[in-house]
């Protein structure tokens, strides 16, 4: 999947249990490509799950390899729920909405049953994304890749729209 031309984008894996650290910036393609999946392949679940350090890590990070990207967004992976220091899901969602200055959409990816699917479709809802939940209907590949196919190309980006005042019934309104 991370090999199609339409994933020709750069990347940075962050692992993230008890600790939160970076693998590295990889762009999509040929050694870089393969030096990614070979670190990602390499991984071992260990320890707690970190969501609010790896979260707030990961907008840290956008902002700091934007490259010559025009397009950025998070997408967080997970098969547990907050255990190691934040624990409050609550106080999650307010550290990453107050450190999402440049509303990057977020979006995530939810393994097994102990994902707190609800809050990570919060998470992701206050950031303009969305949440899924990998199950047993089909293939995880073919999930993993129907996912992945839908958030990596975004067909609009920062729209305003605009009506003349006292043309919209304002009780009609809603904030997407």
């Amino acid at each position: 999947m991370l090999s199609q031309p339409s994933f020709s984008y750069l990347s940075q894996i962050i692992v993230f249990s008890t600790h939160v650290r970076s693998l590295g910036v990889f762009k999509a393609e040929g050694r870089e490509l393969k030096r990614g999946i070979h670190k990602v392949r390499s991984l071992d679940a260990y320890g707690g799950t970190n969501i609010n350090e790896a979260l707030l890590s990961g907008i840290a990070d956008i902002h700091d390899h934007s490259g010559d990207q025009q397009y950025r967004q998070l997408v967080f992976l997970t098969d547990g729920k907050p255990t190691v220091n934040e624990k409050n899901t609550d106080v999650i969602r307010r550290n990453v909405r107050e450190a999402n200055v440049n509303s990057y959409p977020i979006f995530a990816l939810a393994f097994g049953p102990d994902a707190e699917l609800k809050f990570l479709r919060q998470i992701c809802a206050d950031n303009t994304g969305v949440a899924r939940r990998i199950t047993n209907r089909s293939t995880a590949a073919d999930q993993i890749q129907e996912f992945f196919n839908e958030v990596s190309q975004p067909l609009l980006s920062n729209v305003t729209v605009s009506f003349p005042e006292g043309q919209v019934n304002e009780s009609t309104l809603v904030t997407l």
